[in-house]
């Protein structure tokens, strides 16, 4: 072959990592990351003779980025980018120029009014607004009033065990675990009037983020009835209330496998498959 390899780079796009820092009292917090690894020049004879004696293997870029953060959850995000930097050019010697792009999405703890939630944590408090009205010409229109795109996460109170399982489950029981997705809430108002419609809205949404909290659960389905009955005691007004639930899929990182201590959970967030939960609570009688 007379052809030789002018230019050339390699990488990882699309990293992504959750992480919740729960390590003691007053250290809460929560951070979401994106991070791009690119690892340019120098090898020219993996493409040309297939040598890959000199080649890091792009799997571990992820692996490197969720089991590193453990030492980088409360640094800025450019330390955190230095510090990758410098472990991928030496991980990968024979590389003449590493690049680490990084971006966080920033959460921050939910609160309703002045008084902070322990344990919940939000990227748009307020979400969208919805709204839906139907009516079939007799009597007063049926409305629905609602938020959606509530990005959150639940740091601890919700377990996951005794489930039914077939040859194919791999799922692991957890007596405690992260729940991080994004929330649709929708509620049928009752005689309610159209000046009050905001002041009640914002009572069950207040409502559905204090639940969120507080609640103890044994899965998320369990986790959202809870909250959706608890809307139903707090919120007369409200005939019924409708609870859906999207969370990316995750894969934990065990950082005691690399010889790192765990300060608190790191998770590799894939967009797709999700999961896809809807509960819709009626008042009874």
């Amino acid at each position: 072959m007379t052809g030789r390899v002018k230019d050339h780079s390699y990488g990882r796009s699309g990293i992504r990592i959750f992480a919740a820092v729960t390590d003691g009292p007053g250290t809460e917090l929560t951070r979401e990351i994106s991070a791009t690894v690119r690892l340019s020049g120098g090898l020219g004879a993996v493409f040309e003779s297939g040598d890959n004696s000199d080649l890091l293997p792009t799997s571990s870029m992820d692996v490197a980025v969720s089991t590193l953060f453990q030492e980088f959850m409360d640094a800025s995000l450019e330390a955190f980018a230095e510090a990758l930097v410098r472990h991928f050019a030496s991980s990968c010697p024979a590389s003449l120029c590493c690049e680490v792009n990084l971006a966080e999405n920033r959460w921050g703890q939910l609160a309703v009014g002045s008084k902070a939630l322990p344990h919940l944590f939000g990227t748009s408090p307020s979400a969208a607004l919805v709204a839906h009205a139907r009516s079939n010409g007799a009597g007063n229109p049926v409305v629905w009033g609602g938020r959606r795109g509530l990005e959150f996460c639940k740091t601890t109170g919700t377990s996951f065990g005794g489930f039914l399982r077939d040859r194919f489950t791999e799922a692991m029981e957890s007596p405690d675990r992260l729940v991080r997705g994004q929330l649709e809430v929708l509620w049928e108002y009752g005689d309610v009037a159209g000046s009050t419609y905001e002041k009640t809205g914002d009572q069950v949404f207040e409502c559905v983020t204090e639940a969120l909290a507080a609640s103890s659960a044994n899965s998320v389905q369990n986790l959202l009835y809870r909250t959706g009955a608890a809307v139903l005691d707090d919120c007369p007004a409200i005939g019924n209330v409708r609870l859906a639930y999207r969370s990316p899929d995750v894969t934990v990182t065990d950082p005691t496998r690399f010889g790192s201590t765990p300060r608190g959970r790191v998770l590799s967030v894939s967009p797709s498959p999700a999961h896809d939960l809807a509960v819709l609570v009626q008042r009874e009688g």
